[in-house]
């Protein structure tokens, strides 16, 4: 009896009778496919952006993400001998993650204008054009 696979069966030739095909996964994954957590891209990448930004290297940029969803992270950097409190902002985008603003001040209501940061991680900002501190 001849077989041929056909879309994902195995049909019988003599009878034409559709048999389910079993497609077998791989059980492990090698070490160089291990993926990696949602946090450790964010900062990665945002890392990546602040230390090119700073003229610093990657290894010399520390980078914690404090809140994420799908579509907008919150956290803290600093720099190797710097003082930390530094804070940053980034929205994904299709290539990524974007940094939005940074710093270590209050944010700028302008700066984040058109992301619709969620309120949990950006309850305040400061408005430059109304020279005022406004409540979201």
């Amino acid at each position: 009896m001849a077989y041929r696979y056909f879309q994902g069966y195995l049909k019988t030739t003599s009878d034409f009778k559709l048999i389910p095909w079993k497609r077998v996964a791989p059980t492990s994954l090698s070490p160089e496919a291990t993926p990696i957590s949602a946090e450790g891209l964010i900062e990665n990448q945002v890392g990546n952006t602040l230390a090119k930004k700073h003229g610093k290297t990657l290894s010399e940029t520390k980078v914690k993400v404090e809140k994420f969803t799908a579509y907008f992270a919150q956290g803290t950097f600093g720099f190797n001998n710097e003082a930390a409190g530094n804070w940053w902002l980034a929205g994904k985008e299709k290539g990524g993650w974007l940094l939005v603003a940074e710093g270590r001040e209050t944010v700028s209501c302008e700066e984040i204008e058109g992301y619709n940061f969620p309120n949990e991680m950006v309850p305040q900002c400061y408005s430059q054009r109304l020279k005022k501190l406004i409540k979201r």
